[in-house]
């Protein structure tokens, strides 16, 4: 019986290719570390929300147009099972391609209520490393250990897709009273 060292090589570099190059298209399962700006030049990070279950709401252009409707239902329907007081809605706006001579400009098209702040990431830090859709809002949710919990991407309110996320954070809400 003659042995086929070609099939041999074929699944080493198959197997060589899955344990080496996988990592590189995998996507976050923990909040990235990072350092990012509101519209008011206070400045973010991964560390500025210690023990809070953390609710990320991104948009690009075209995404932000649904990103206040599904925070105002998520507050909404998550003060009703008063499970507000462990909560922190982050607001980000996904703002890659904006040539720097116009930040200034787009960072005045924001809120100048200082309660309304949005994260700045004009270099699409967490839709690369979150493999956000484009032209919507992208939502995560981190438990209090800054895992991923639930992410979905949303236009027009679901309520599928808003009781999934209710039910996600009540989840983890029992688990920390």
């Amino acid at each position: 019986m003659t042995r086929h060292p070609a099939y041999t090589y074929v699944v080493v570099f198959i197997m060589w290719g899955l344990f080496v190059h996988a990592p590189l298209f995998a996507q976050e399962t923990k909040l990235i570390a990072f350092t990012l700006n509101d519209q008011f030049d206070r400045e973010y990070t991964e560390k500025s929300f210690p023990e809070k279950i953390l609710i990320i709401i991104e948009g690009d252009r075209e995404g932000s147009k649904y990103c206040a409707k599904w925070k105002e239902a998520m507050s909404d329907a998550l003060e009703k099972n008063h499970a507000m007081d462990h909560i922190q809605f982050v607001s980000i706006a996904d703002l890659r391609g904006i040539p720097s001579f116009l930040k200034g400009f787009i960072k005045g098209k924001f809120s100048k209520k200082k309660h309304k702040w949005s994260l700045m990431d004009w270099e699409g830090m967490f839709a690369t490393a979150y493999e956000f859709v484009l032209e919507s809002s992208n939502i995560l949710v981190f438990d209090r250990q800054q895992h991923l919990v639930h992410q979905t991407s949303v236009r027009e309110l679901s309520p599928e897709k808003l009781e999934k996320i209710v039910n996600t954070v009540k989840c983890i809400n029992m688990d920390h009273p």
